[in-house]
């Protein structure tokens, strides 16, 4: 600075500036030598829109690479994805990532709603790259706004928020449009994710034999009491798989068998989108009406299978609703079925069980966390390997007097043993009596004595009463009919065909040998089998379990007992596995009878704190 001395008045240069900032106003039409990156998007695939997007695309690249002083960085582009949800826009989310890094100056978009149509994305994308240093400008063409501008924040926050109103009337017209088609019985289904069936010319459903053939096997194997688990790996070793070519699963299965338009009908408006910026489907639960028209189409399964499958997974053991599981700790176990059989004062207890997690020591095992492994001093610190097992507890004891229940707990591995051992036991008397068999005879007593014979001349027309359980019984039926909403014979007949299924090897292809029936061998060790989960919850309404003692009540009428419940961890020693590989080993330690995670801890000793 110097001064002029005439008049004292002091002369001052003007020194420019050399960075970016919001307080030199809009910068993109006036500074050089910058990199500058373009965003495109377009949310549909229709075909207007793809022209949209290549358009897009060749504008930027022509437009940057014509401006002096301008360096493409890249155009990033999101093509059929919607502006308000950013998870979902990998190109938005990478170009957010290279501006951090440093590697753009400036960012050029077609308008706010091309940017994002969610006002906190934006908002919150804007001032993240203004507090860079130097700040990532970012330009608005549509709205001629510059986020460098301190001008442009307020017309940029206004227009966000018209942008995300904009895509909530489109959201709400779309969803109108959808249901005014579901009145009309006009579904929006992608025949191309759907098993069994393609479109025709016209739009109409026509089912693919080839694919259709997997439809029907799913049914009739489920009916003959096959599990899903079991018919999703009978389908995998037939070659068969899902209409997206990947290998079936238990709950792929369940959702065929669950699935209406499979016997031709349609159900509309399954789901619903609670918020428009996330796009996010939930399970519709009484949020908006659904839609149902019956013989929508040809079905691929006759109306009576699709009746007596729906009858078989209605009659399924009920899981407990979120709010009991939250409160008493209850596993999605098909032993919540399960009731205590203890003594409490001369009355049997009648409370649940009660899953827990026990944990045992491992004696004698070493693994790279170890101190040894990591050349550490045991005299300075304690280390110990655990496992964890579960345990099922009447609830009584927990939340009453121990005093009050005279029950133990019992090994959720010895109540898998015992069930799976009785079912074996049953399988092999029935291969050899029939149906002179014990649990058969037991079946065909109560069957009769629960039938009511009609009063008219028709003579043998019966009915099966409602005394069990497992029967509805209708009085507007005439009594000259066969009134069998949900047939126990039914249900026996799918147990047994259930039984026949059962696995004769293990993994190891070796003939399994199974602790108390008539074929094992002593010279060989029993197997640990493993547990069908959904043959049991398919047929066993509930049990009691008196301790060593466990009664299972079925569908069909009958109560199955076994004993085993009060076996321990060291009873399974000696028993026969399979582990990941396949391959058949011995049990000869307690945590290698379930347990595949092996905690390691250590703990500094007191001598060694200072």
């Amino acid at each position: 600075m110097t001064q002029d001395v005439t008049n004292n008045t002091p002369k001052v240069f003007v020194i420019p500036a050399t960075k970016r900032s919001m307080r030199n106003g809009g910068q993109i039409k006036k500074i050089k030598n910058i990199r500058v990156g373009a965003y495109c998007r377009v949310s549909t695939e229709n075909e207007s829109q793809k022209t949209s997007y290549s358009n897009q695309v060749s504008y930027y690249r022509e437009f940057i690479n014509n401006r002096e002083g301008w360096e493409l960085a890249e155009v990033y582009a999101d093509e059929a994805i919607s502006g308000t949800d950013r998870s979902r826009r990998i190109n938005f989310n990478r170009m957010i990532e290279d501006a951090k890094m440093g590697k753009i100056d400036y960012i050029v978009t077609k308008s706010i709603s091309r940017f994002a149509r969610n006002t906190v994305d934006t908002l919150d994308c804007v001032r993240l790259l203004l507090d860079m240093t130097p700040p990532v400008g970012i330009y608005f063409e549509k709205e001629n706004i510059d986020t460098l501008d301190a001008k442009g924040e307020l017309f940029l926050t206004i227009l966000s928020a018209l942008a995300q109103e904009e895509s909530r009337s489109i959201s709400d017209n779309i969803r109108w449009t959808f249901q005014k088609n579901f009145k009309a019985g006009i579904p929006q289904i992608n025949l191309n994710r759907m098993l069994g069936y393609d479109k025709g010319e016209n739009g109409e459903w026509l089912i693919n034999e080839e694919q259709a053939e997997t439809v029907r096997i799913i049914f009739n194997r489920y009916l003959n009491g096959c599990s899903s688990r079991k018919i999703a790996k009978e389908l995998n070793s037939l070659g068969r798989t899902t209409v997206n070519g990947k290998a079936w699963g238990a709950s792929g299965i369940l959702g065929i068998l669950h699935n209406e338009k499979y016997v031709g009908d349609l159900e509309m408006q399954k789901t619903v989108t609670r918020n428009f910026l996330t796009h996010r489907s939930y399970k519709n639960n009484g949020e908006a009406p659904k839609y149902y028209v019956s013989d929508h189409h040809e079905g691929i399964i006759d109306r009576e299978t699709w009746d007596r499958v729906q009858r078989l997974l209605r009659g399924k053991t009920r899981k407990p609703d979120e709010e009991t599981r939250q409160k008493s700790g209850i596993s999605p176990s098909p032993f919540t079925n399960l009731i205590c059989g203890g003594d409490v004062n001369g009355v049997v207890c009648g409370e649940r069980f009660t899953r827990l997690t026990y944990a045992g020591m491992i004696k004698g095992y070493t693994d790279k966390r170890s101190l040894a492994a990591e050349g550490l001093s045991s005299d300075d610190y304690s280390e110990c390997y655990s496992f964890g097992y579960p345990v099922w507890r009447c609830k009584r004891r927990i939340t009453e007097k121990k005093t009050s229940c005279n029950s133990e707990i019992f090994l959720e591995y010895a109540a898998e043993q015992t069930i799976m051992e009785l079912f074996y036991r049953l399988r092999e008397d029935y291969i050899l009596s029939g149906e002179d068999s014990a649990f058969s005879k037991e079946f065909n007593k109560r069957y009769y004595e629960n039938c009511i014979f009609s009063k008219t001349d028709s003579g043998g027309d019966f009915y099966y009463d409602n005394s069990l359980n497992s029967v509805e019984y209708d009085s507007n039926l005439p009594d000259t009919e066969i009134n069998i909403k949900t047939s126990a014979r039914e249900n026996y007949e799918g147990f047994i065909n259930g039984l026949m299924d059962l696995p004769k090897n293990n993994n190891a292809g070796q003939k399994l040998n199974v602790k108390g029936t008539m074929t094992a061998d002593p010279s060989i060790p029993y197997d640990y089998l493993i547990f069908e989960r959904e043959f049991y919850r398919d047929f066993i309404e509930k049990g009691y379990v008196y301790g060593n003692k466990i009664k299972l009540h079925t569908n069909f009428g009958i109560i199955l007992e076994a004993e085993g419940m009060s076996r321990k961890l060291k009873d399974f020693i000696g028993f026969r596995k399979c582990n990941e590989l396949g391959e058949a080993e011995i049990i000869d330690t307690e945590w290698k009878i379930g347990s595949k995670t092996i905690q390691y801890k250590r703990k500094l000793k007191k001598s060694a704190r200072r």
